[in-house]
């Protein structure tokens, strides 16, 4: 995507040079999807694949995937973006033989246009999220952390706190955050790579971990995102917004919350109490020991071995 909005606006910019008097277009976020997407199926045909797996394919263009199956390609996809951006997956899953969804409340929506939908939880990256804490040296030391994107609800929610004596750092994209909000003085760096967050998480005292609102429209999002995982795999004491499985998995090593006033009693409780912050986080890391990509790769080829079994719904 990058590529090819590099290059559709260098020809745009050459255009532009070479002949002013005509109003040339500038290449839209359209123009960039499509042209990124070309080549995709040729680049399958060439390497003689059976079968394209397309991760989130929020920026692909569907006839991408229409094609593909013309040309005798089985399609999966992996939504990872659901229940958000649940209509746009939804029709990617129309067009795909398979479908693998990160929210357990979108198996049904997704199971009426697409015949195999599975539930694939998110997980964390061996080697990664759950490295010795010595490899962090250097990295700044929190009393709270969070590494994420602040959405509008996610400012008011954390400007609900008083932070006063309280070290936060905010990372990723802070775009939301005004000058004039109390937790600009908190935002400490932008898009965050997953070995740096992990290693913040691991020199925290607490991890905070913020959901996003579900649409109108879908049924109350469930599900664990990413950040649950890694924050459990980390080691680190983990106070989250409330998901049902959150407490599914976690119980009571993870505490919960649906307020700033309540987030904001959690956080001042826990960074008095080392003993209940080390015990949890314990706990928490236990709970997630094999929930790593690896054996989300080994589900997802059980998952096509059973449905290798029935026979894939394919064009007419």
């Amino acid at each position: 995507i990058t590529r090819a909005h590099g290059y559709l606006h260098y020809l745009w910019r050459q255009m532009k040079r070479n002949a002013p008097a005509t109003a040339w277009p500038k290449p839209t976020a359209a123009d960039v999807s499509l042209y990124g997407s070309m080549g995709l199926v040729e680049r399958a045909l060439m390497r003689d694949c059976d079968a394209i797996l397309v991760v989130t394919a929020m920026f692909l263009q569907p006839d991408m995937l229409t094609i593909a199956r013309r040309a005798g390609l089985h399609v999966y996809v992996l939504c990872t973006e659901s229940p958000y951006y649940l209509p746009q997956e939804s029709r990617l899953a129309s067009l795909a033989d398979a479908v693998w969804t990160n929210e357990r409340t979108a198996l049904g929506p997704l199971g009426e246009v697409c015949r195999h939908v599975a539930y694939l939880p998110h997980a964390y990256r061996p080697g990664v999220h759950d490295r010795p804490a010595k490899a962090d040296q250097g990295l700044a030391q929190h009393d709270v952390v969070f590494v994420g994107t602040l959405f509008e609800e996610r400012v008011k929610l954390l400007e609900a706190v008083d932070w006063t004596g309280i070290d936060l750092g905010l990372y990723g994209n802070l775009e939301s955050v005004s000058d004039r909000s109390p937790l600009k003085a908190f935002c400490c760096g932008g898009i965050t790579p997953n070995a740096v967050a992990a290693g913040l998480y691991r020199r925290a005292k607490i991890g905070l971990n913020l959901y996003r609102t579900t649409p109108e429209g879908c049924a109350p999002a469930e599900s664990m995102n990413p950040r649950a995982y890694e924050l459990a795999a980390a080691g680190v004491c983990q106070v989250s917004e409330y998901r049902a499985e959150v407490s599914e998995r976690f119980g009571s090593s993870v505490p919960t919350f649906t307020t700033g006033s309540e987030l904001n009693e959690w956080v001042h409780h826990l960074l008095a109490d080392d003993a209940a912050r080390g015990r949890w986080a314990g706990e928490a890391q236990r709970a997630v020991i094999g929930d790593t990509w690896p054996s989300r790769i080994a589900q997802m080829r059980r998952d096509l071995n059973q449905w290798e079994q029935s026979p894939m719904r394919r064009f007419a």
